[in-house]
């Protein structure tokens, strides 16, 4: 932090920036994490319901909105 050098609380600040960095590090990581596995259950869900969807059309119809 060289705005505060020769301060008597630069090392201090220096210190908490350094934490406050590397917790945002852990964070992000975290984060993507969840996000990436928020898409997964997505394509779950929206598999199942196609699934369902296919299990209550009758056998042989075809909707308007196949081949969409």
């Amino acid at each position: 932090m060289k705005g505060f050098e020769g301060w008597d609380t630069a090392p201090g600040l220096k210190k908490v920036a350094d934490t406050w960095d590397k917790q945002v590090k852990v964070l992000m990581g975290r984060l993507g994490s969840e996000k990436s596995t928020l898409r997964g259950a997505s394509g779950l869900f929206a598999r199942n319901d196609i699934g369902l969807g296919d299990q209550f059309r009758p056998i042989g119809t075809q909707s308007k909105l196949n081949g969409v």
